[in-house]
């Protein structure tokens, strides 16, 4: 009889362990994850959990990427145009230029057709960005724009959020939901 209960008690547990990881589950799923502090509550547009607008726009953060590169080398040409566009934003800035990669997100449009990755060195602040060749001109494309302004918002490279840096929190909780609002759309394809 002692034998048959120790029997039954470990299935008993694996029942129980079962139980209670998709109760785990069940309540993680339930939370989404917050934004800022104090911005979590309201910042949902109607068409789309905010959370999941936030996962997709977070996976276009632009980065150094690891494609493959354009088969002939960067023209003198196109290192005065990337030059000239990272100093519109880091002016005096040391012009650290990547390979050249084929290729674009869908959301930088259709007419992009390679990105390169730039380091804009100052002594005191580097900053890494992506620009896109749009219409055969290198410029900083709708991705790296938006991150840049989100990236304001939240107060980088200065460090102070807009709620810190002169907005209130209800308006840099406006900004922030229009911000999010006009995030870049891939183009629909066209139903010919």
């Amino acid at each position: 009889m002692i034998m048959m209960a120790s029997n039954l008690a470990a299935p008993l547990r694996v029942v129980l362990v079962v139980l209670l990881l998709l109760a785990g589950m069940a309540v993680s799923r339930a939370s989404e994850p917050a934004l800022l502090p104090g911005f979590e509550a309201d910042v949902r547009p109607v068409s789309e959990p905010f959370w999941k607008i936030r996962t997709r726009v977070w996976n276009t953060r632009p980065q150094r990427l690891e494609s493959p590169l354009r088969p002939q080398n960067i023209s003198d040409a196109e290192v005065r145009q990337i030059q000239t566009a990272v100093r519109g934003l880091v002016p005096g800035a040391t012009v650290n230029i990547g390979g050249v990669t084929l290729g674009c997100p869908c959301e930088e449009g259709a007419s992009c057709t390679e990105q390169v990755w730039v380091v804009a060195y100052q002594p005191e602040y580097s900053r890494g960005l992506m620009l896109s060749r749009i219409h055969d001109r290198w410029q900083i494309g709708p991705l790296q724009r938006w991150w840049l302004e989100h990236d304001a918002l939240h107060g980088v490279p200065e460090g102070q959020p807009a709620h810190l840096q002169g907005l209130d929190q209800a308006a840099a909780h406006a900004r922030l939901q229009e911000l999010f609002e006009d995030f870049p759309h891939c183009p629909q394809p066209s139903s010919s």
